[in-house]
């Protein structure tokens, strides 16, 4: 068998109802935590990451998959109350399998097949108040049984690639092989990593155990779901700021939310791209390489348009307010010199 195990992770992004997380369905998330064993892997390779709390404004959570089944591994869903966003992560593990994409076809609910684990958790999210769950991102993972990781990517380039994108594009043998030949971001000896914005596939060796492929697994995992997040985050900044913009006036200059927005945005491209807290060169390299290859540079980019253009509708709103207001007491300076010589003659 070339494959001692499949894993695939499913990973959705979550916008609530609302500015932020209400209340109620915080709590209906603290009361679904259990402690399970993915917190542990999760735990471990953050710090692999990660040196300090990047993720402090957040709560992760875990639970189990409701329908509990041989492949299934556990749930995290990681929130931030205040920006009222999310990430849901399924894991479900395949062993003695010898067909990992049939594995992501049957995750993803390819040719009418169906996932009851995906579904369950899915169905169980219903009651969360979610306003929209935009992609469902798939992150493969195969450990392969040989040591020499080099050359079966060279020998398999086609099906990994095709492994990676799904083959849903229906691309030709040549682009399959490029998605593999050029786009690794690991340095690793025992992996090969692979990341676009809609799909991630990791390659191990046999050369790591169970426990190590599963902390370096979720390692790549949180890469990846930061990138998800991010992608999130500037759109719902975006989208505030067009509505920000186009409801600003003389009347209502609203100062107080081109601010708070401004804010967010300078804040979190502080925190999460400009000097994050990297924990090695390997990690900052892993991480921007992830960046780049997700198109997070240019989602910043155009967030950054964005939040400008509302800028400068502020400022020109505020110009107007002021010659408004400038006016206004003009002509309130003259009427009342006018009453005062009107009482002045009685």
């Amino acid at each position: 068998m070339n494959y001692l195990r499949t894993d695939i992770t499913s990973v959705f992004d979550l916008d609530f109802l609302g500015d932020s997380i209400s209340s109620s369905t915080m709590y209906k998330l603290e009361k679904m935590n259990q402690k399970i064993d993915i917190e542990t892997i999760y735990k471990s390779s953050y710090q692999w990451i990660f040196y300090q709390g990047l993720f402090r404004q957040f709560n992760r959570f875990y639970f189990q998959v409701p329908i509990s089944t041989s492949i299934s591994r556990g749930c995290s869903i990681l929130v931030n109350k205040e920006y009222g966003i999310g990430i849901l992560s399924i894991w479900l593990t395949f062993r003695n399998v010898d067909d990992p994409i049939g594995c992501k076809h049957k995750v993803w609910n390819i040719d009418d097949s169906t996932c009851s684990e995906i579904n369950s958790v899915l169905q169980l999210s219903s009651d969360w108040d979610i306003e929209e769950m935009e992609r469902h991102y798939a992150f493969t993972s195969i450990q392969i049984n040989s040591d020499n990781i080099s050359e079966f990517c060279y020998e398999n380039a086609v099906m990994l690639g095709r492994l990676f994108t799904g083959g849903y594009e229906h691309e030709e043998e040549e682009i399959l092989k490029k998605y593999i030949e050029q786009n690794n971001i690991s340095s690793r000896h025992y992996e090969r990593l692979f990341i676009r914005w809609t799909d991630a596939l990791a390659v191990y060796s046999r050369y790591i155990d169970d426990r190590q492929y599963e902390i370096a697994l979720c390692r790549a995992v949180q890469i990846f779901e930061t990138c998800i997040l991010l992608r999130r985050l500037f759109k719902n900044i975006s989208a505030k700021s067009e509505k920000i913009s186009s409801s600003l006036s003389v009347i209502n200059p609203n100062p107080w939310a081109v601010n708070k927005l401004q804010s967010s945005f300078s804040r979190l491209e502080r925190n999460f791209v400009v000097s994050p807290p990297i924990i090695s060169v390997e990690a900052e390299r892993l991480l921007k390489a992830a960046y780049k290859n997700f198109g997070i540079f240019e989602m910043i980019e155009s967030t950054r348009q964005e939040c400008e253009f509302m800028e400068r509708r502020f400022q020109w709103v505020k110009t107007q307010f002021i010659i408004s207001l400038a006016i206004l007491t003009y002509f309130l300076d003259k009427i009342w010199d006018i009453l005062k010589e009107l009482l002045i003659k009685k």
